[in-house]
């Protein structure tokens, strides 16, 4: 029962989309995953957010990350709509 858990990213919904926008997207997902599952490593964020796509409040993610001890990297992709 932790009403809290989650990404965070619901405290940018309302958040400028500018040249800014890409790292605030990155820091809260990382802070919110270093503090939420410590055993998770992220190796890297890929945000991709066209001029078009900023017009539609909209951003592709690729989340790359290690679990544990794992060697395997593995690889989530999604997009987040305002």
């Amino acid at each position: 029962m932790q009403p809290n858990f989650g990404t965070g990213l619901s405290s940018l919904l309302f958040e400028q989309m500018d040249d800014s926008f890409e790292e605030k997207l990155k820091e809260t997902i990382t802070n919110s995953v270093n503090f939420w599952l410590p055993y998770i490593s992220i190796e890297e964020i890929d945000v991709n957010m066209t001029d078009e796509m900023k017009d539609k409040n909209t951003a592709e993610l690729k989340l790359s990350f290690t679990v544990g001890n794992q060697i395997e990297t593995q690889e989530v992709t999604f997009t987040v709509e305002g």
